[in-house]
């Protein structure tokens, strides 16, 4: 609403004149202001009267010229009388004065006119004739009779006089009341010259004094401040503490605590979307009887200050960020130079270095130190059996288990290829031996060496002591090698302390792997008695061994399928409780398949029982092939691993198991797979046999809870899809059921629409934060269905991938964007770039270098107009993988594009090795990054790191103005989001290139910010 500037005396004038104009009025209505015109009637009427009483007299005395001559005086000495006359009864005038006939109007009967006024001349009782006057109009259209004789000229007269009354003794009245004469000139003067907002205030918080520097800094006209309360001015809460309900303005805290109060931060509002920042200090007037008469109130202009100090706080959290990035490098540098990248443990120079520091310590303080030679037995045996591969896996166990048993005060290192050393310091030497005892146990009867084949793996230790009388820790590793040396020639698997009173190798105090003692101890020699014992207990664990294959191969008979090899239900039954089990602990899902094959019966009937199993033993090893892809497959597709059992049901039919589900992660491609695989034609008795199968599917925690109810309502399912026909596949839940037809349908609709090219690509600008300017384009794939809608490529892409439908897809989308990307260059600038997104399972294409090649070379385009981008997900599921294609494909000129940062888990070091020129920040920083300090602080760390590296950095999903500004002040290079662009087909995008002129680092393009 416009205001206009008044002065405060006009407004009280105002108010007042229209105050008194309303009672008039008001007054007027109820009667009570008297009426001109009825007060002029009146006495025209009288006048009148008084003369029908004279003329009366007169006619009764037949005086007519006496008559005559007062009606002439009379008209002629009243203006307002304009005629006279008077009417006998018959309607003949018996006198007349002026042109009465041609004046005279009769008025109406019971309406008196103030024109025209009768009046009955009386004579004994009786009508004789009547007075008749005519009088000048009252209402005429002179506006200066108006103004005398009406009432609204009395409203005009009192508003008039009233305002100019008013106006003077209110501007008196107010000039001797003025709260700014209070304070003198000279002091007033001397405010104004200070730099720092001052104000006055009275009791009631009142501003009575704001001198120039104050009226300056915000914008205020001085007289407009003068009166009015200082908690109004447009302040603006800048802390939570004063977000309270029963926080104060400090010059309010003065008035009521009356004390001083300094450097209060308050944020004032101007109102033009400009902010500023004061430092305020108030301090209370007392007056007599220490009674508070107001504030003094100092504001100090703090907005540079506070820009000044977010700058420095950014250019501190970068460098903090830097050091923190130096730090971490130091210490991946010194972790690459001390431990050893096989077992974690440190390398022999680092183990001498931390050895010495122990040894030095642990002397100097009198405590124990023990020192253990860790040796695997027969080492280069599992090298020559099961290749070094095997081997290193086999001491990176012994590693882990011989970590498992030590404390983190423990000195750990790798001695040689299979040897470690291991100090353990202030430990007695029974309690050490009792760890390396327990150390070599452990390794000896654990069953991890199985899955490379080894069947067992012992260690032998030497065990030396700092009351062995040495002088530096090489004496004391020596002394332990000794021991470790006796241990492995007395028959392994043992531990050998070397004691000072034994030096002379007459003896050493060994524990052995008994049977009855594993803490008992013998005095070792050379005697032929100690070596047949041995040759005894060798021959024991031999025994034991083939006990322990015996147990195993009646349990495997018990627990699996003879046939196939599968495990049999009791077997499923115990790994579907414990798939469950793990399941409830990490909130994922258990999935069960239930699968018949009907031809097994036919087969079984026509060939016979041997056609028959043969039948489903082909159809395991080829479910089994998929199932074991599996793990490989969700790697390519970015979806995480799970664990998946084939196990068999009954004559045709298995279950499957799949376990580690998470919650968005669908089945429908892996049943896909199986039918693929059931759908093959089997050679069985040089007979081509076509399958027919039916799947029903339970899931935890959908439809149960336990391994029971999994699996009946798995076949429950399974009844259900046969009912529906070969080939089905039916859910226990219907919900999940229609997720399963809706991915079937979406595949089918991708299936159609690869035939029928119902693709198209649309583009998205990048743009330049530094110029606004368009650097490239990203190309975004739609689906235009059948239903005339067009879908976005996130609504179909996880079926296209799980399906691998996306290999056709991307292919084509390589090839459309290239071409486009020609056609632009020619027509447009030959320095655009377009932007295309590539899926894993393209990545993991052998020949999806060559095809882009290819493309660039029928197109004739330059590798450096072409930008892929990748996850980092996709990346780290094959990092040798994908360095070597994105390395060729880099090498050859194509930019490399790392799509969704900070929404993976790649690690830097792997992440400098990436051929990589972008860096695009995922749109979920960038929503709030104004409001979160989190992901503010997130991608300004994002951004210096990619400095450092030498990459650029894109943000995406930008959508209002506040990030963009923001997005610029942390150092981004690069933007894209609706704000300054949206998706459109590439007609539309050719017509806005060809407006915007764009010529890539020689004319960019602005784009409307």
């Amino acid at each position: 609403m416009l205001t206009l500037p008044l002065r405060p005396y006009l407004r009280l004038s105002i108010g007042l004149i229209v105050l008194t104009l309303s009672i008039l009025l008001i007054g007027e209505s109820l009667g009570i202001v008297p009426d001109k015109s009825q007060i002029i009637l009146d006495h025209r009427k009288k006048l009148t009267e008084i003369l029908a009483e004279q003329y009366a007299l007169g006619a009764e005395k037949k005086d007519l010229s006496q008559i005559e001559a007062a009606l002439n005086a009379l008209v002629k000495k009243n203006s307002e009388v304009l005629s006279a006359a008077i009417r006998q009864s018959d309607g003949t005038f018996y006198a007349m004065a002026g042109d009465h006939q041609a004046i005279w109007q009769t008025p109406d009967v019971g309406n008196p006119s103030l024109t025209y006024i009768q009046v009955p001349i009386l004579q004994d009782n009786k009508t004789w004739g009547t007075v008749e006057l005519s009088f000048a109009p009252f209402d005429s259209n002179d506006f200066s009779n108006i103004v005398k004789n009406s009432f609204w000229g009395l409203l005009l007269f009192v508003a008039c006089s009233g305002f100019l009354a008013y106006l003077l003794m209110l501007k008196r009245a107010l000039k001797e009341l003025d709260s700014s004469a209070v304070i003198s000139p000279r002091v007033k003067a001397a405010f104004d010259t200070l730099t720092e907002g001052i104000l006055i205030l009275d009791e009631q918080g009142r501003i009575v004094l704001a001198n120039s520097a104050f009226c300056d800094k915000f914008g205020l006209a001085f007289d407009s401040l003068m009166g009015k309360e200082a908690s109004n001015l447009g302040w603006e809460k800048s802390s939570i503490e004063q977000l309270k309900e029963d926080w104060q303005y400090p010059w309010i805290e003065s008035f009521r605590n009356k004390k001083t109060l300094t450097r209060i931060r308050l944020n004032f509002n101007a109102g033009d979307d400009s902010k500023s920042v004061f430092m305020v200090n108030s301090a209370p007037i007392l007056g007599e009887n220490n009674q508070c008469k107001g504030a003094l109130v100092t504001f100090d202009d703090v907005t540079e200050i506070e820009d000044s100090n977010i700058k420095l706080d950014m250019m501190l959290k970068r460098l903090e960020l830097s050091r923190n990035e130096i730090s971490r490098q130091n210490s991946e540098l010194k972790k690459l130079a001390e431990i050893d990248p096989l077992t974690g443990f440190y390398n022999r120079r680092a183990l001498n270095i931390y050895f010495n520091e122990v040894f030095n310590q642990t002397c100097e303080q009198s405590t124990d130190l023990v020192c253990i030679m860790l040796d695997i037995d027969r080492f280069k045996s599992i090298n020559d059996t099961y290749g070094h591969q095997t081997g290193d896996e086999v001491i990176k166990l012994v590693a882990a288990i011989t970590k498992e048993n030590l404390r983190d005060t423990d000195i750990v290192g790798r001695y040689g290829g299979e040897e470690f050393c291991l100090v353990l310091p202030r430990l007695e030497l029974e309690a050490v031996l009792r760890i390396a005892e327990r150390i070599r146990i452990n390794i000896m009867d654990s069953t991890g060496y199985h899955a490379y084949g080894v069947e067992r793996v012992t260690i032998s230790l030497g065990v030396s002591t700092l009351a062995d009388g040495v002088q530096n820790p090489n004496e004391m590793i020596d002394l332990a090698d000794k021991a470790l040396y006796f241990a492995k020639n007395n028959g392994r698997n043992r531990v050998a302390v070397w004691r000072e009173i034994f030096q002379d190798n007459v003896g050493v105090v060994v524990t052995e792997n008994t049977a009855t003692d594993q803490n008992d101890m013998v005095i070792a020699s050379n005697d032929a008695v100690i070596t047949d014992v041995h040759q005894l207990h060798a021959k024991i664990r031999e025994l034991e061994q083939l006990t322990e294959k015996q147990h195993k191969i009646i349990a495997h008979r018990l627990n699996f399928d003879a046939a196939t090899g599968l495990p049999n239900r009791m077997e499923l039954h115990s790994r579907l409780k414990t798939a469950i089990s793990y399941a409830a602990r990490s909130n994922s899902y258990v999935a069960v398949l239930s699968l018949s094959l009907s031809s097994y019966k036919r087969i079984h009937s026509t060939l016979g029982y041997e056609a028959a199993e043969k039948l489903i033993i082909e159809i395991s090893h080829r479910v089994s092939s998929i199932l074991r892809t599996t793990d490989t497959i969700s790697s390519d597709i970015g979806i995480s691993n799970f664990d998946s059992i084939l196990s068999r049901k009954n004559d045709n039919g298995f279950y499957i198991l799949l376990s580690e589900l998470k919650r968005d992660q669908s089945i429908t491609w892996i049943i896909n797979r199986v039918y693929a695989a059931l759908n093959q034609t089997l050679i069985i008795e040089d007979l081509n046999i076509q399958t027919e199968s039916a799947i029903g599917v339970s899931m935890y925690p959908i439809d149960g809870h336990n391994p029971e109810t999994l699996l009946d309502f798995a076949d429950q399912a399974l009844h259900n899809a046969e009912s529906q026909g070969k080939g089905s596949c039916q859910f226990y839940s219907n919900k999940m059921d229609n997720e399963y037809l809706a991915q079937i349908k979406i595949e089918s609709g991708l299936i159609r629409a690869i035939e029928r090219l119902e693709f198209e690509i649309f583009y998205q600008p990048i743009v330049n934060m530094q110029h606004g300017m368009i650097t490239r384009l990203e190309a975004l794939l739609r689906w235009n269905h059948p239903d005339k809608e067009i879908f976005a490529a996130m609504s179909f892409i996880d079926v296209a991938e799980q399906s691998g439908l996306i290999v056709q897809i991307g292919d084509w989308v390589l090839r459309e964007a290239i071409r486009q990307l020609a056609i632009w260059r020619r027509e447009i600038s030959p320095e655009i770039q377009i932007s295309v997104n590539i899926s894993s399972v393209q990545l993991h294409q052998t020949d999806l270098a060559e095809k882009i090649l290819g493309y660039l070379q029928d197109y004739r385009v330059p590798a450096e107009n072409l930008v892929l981008e990748i996850t980092e997900s996709m990346i780290m599921q094959s990092i040798e993988n994908a360095t070597r294609i994105l390395g060729h494909l880099h090498d050859r000129g194509i930019k490399i594009a790392l799509d969704d940062f900070g929404m993976g888990y790649s690690s830097l070091q792997y992440l400098q090795k990436f051929p990589i020129d972008f860096i695009k920040i995922d749109r979920s920083f960038i929503t709030d990054i104004a409001a979160n300090n989190c992901n503010d602080n997130i991608v300004l760390g994002v951004i210096a790191m990619s400095k450092n590296m030498g990459f650029m950095t894109i943000a995406e999903g930008v959508e209002t103005e506040e990030q963009f500004k923001h997005l610029y002040k942390l150092g981004c290079d690069e933007v894209q989001g609706y704000l300054t662009g949206f998706p459109i087909p590439k007609e539309q995008m050719h017509k806005v290139l060809e407006q915007q002129k764009l010529t890539m680092h020689i004319k960019s393009v602005a784009v409307n910010q």
